[in-house]
């Protein structure tokens, strides 16, 4: 799977960066002395259908096949790492 990896910080809903490797995203946060989460996203194909094909998304409600649903989708199964305040 090829995969890109996004870096958010907290409050905001948009990316604020955008990386091909983990060790890139990692050295950006760090050396910027950020917090936020940086996760790991399948290029061509959306975190929902990424699942769904995999088999590790199982849909038990017809409302987990509406539009809202899969616009607002995230998983824990994307590599994603936190970076908190180490004080907190």
């Amino acid at each position: 799977m090829s995969s890109i990896w996004v870096f958010q910080e907290g409050r905001g809903v948009l990316p604020r960066a955008v990386f091909r490797s983990r060790e890139a995203g990692d050295r950006w946060v760090v050396e910027n002395d950020l917090r936020g989460v940086l996760t790991e996203y399948p290029l061509g194909t959306g975190v929902y259908d990424w699942l769904l094909e995999s088999g590790r998304l199982n849909i038990k409600r017809d409302e987990q096949k509406m539009p809202g649903y899969i616009a607002r989708f995230s998983s824990a199964h994307q590599d994603h790492y936190h970076y908190d305040d180490p004080e907190d």
